[in-house]
């Protein structure tokens, strides 16, 4: 005669499997994006501002803003020069739905230029909502630190 617990008993062995393979699996996440192996820099990366850029003349126009129209272009401006000169770095402009919208790839702070980081616009039209202009470190090919940020908000035409 077979015991009733029995089949309670094999459930629940598969549920704590699930559930081991589950933390197991947010583990192996958790390192892959932040290696042990990578401490916090605190690299003085600075955002020198946002503001209005001419996709004509790849310039940056008037003052620095955080607000902008559908119509205008913004563009971030990164002072490199306080980083150190091996350290790779890259700087992203994302969404509010975390959607890359422009940048700049990783390449040593040395090599990255100073020009003005603009958002991709579509026709010299960019999308109402919120953008963040991000900084970040690498290594191993992936970010592993944010070492500046700076948000804007692009308003209807």
């Amino acid at each position: 005669m077979e015991d009733a617990r029995y089949p309670l008993f094999r459930t629940m062995a598969a549920a704590g499997a699930a559930g081991a393979l589950i933390l197991l699996c947010g583990l192996g996440f958790y390192l892959y994006y932040q290696p042990i192996d990578q401490q916090a820099t605190h690299a003085p990366a600075r955002i020198t501002g946002v503001f209005r850029y001419d996709p004509a003349s790849g310039r940056t126009l008037g003052a620095k803003t955080g607000h902008f129209s559908g119509t205008e272009i913004p563009a971030a401006r990164v002072d490199w020069s306080l980083l150190p000169p091996d350290m790779v770095v890259a700087a992203h402009w994302y969404d509010s739905n975390g959607i890359v919208e422009g940048g700049v790839a990783p390449a040593t702070a040395a090599a990255q230029r100073s020009d003005p980081i603009p958002i991709a616009a579509d026709n010299g039209e960019v999308a109402e909502g919120g953008y963040v202009f991000v900084v970040e470190r690498y290594a191993g090919g992936r970010p592993v630190e944010v070492l500046a940020r700076a948000a804007i908000k692009v308003d209807a035409r």
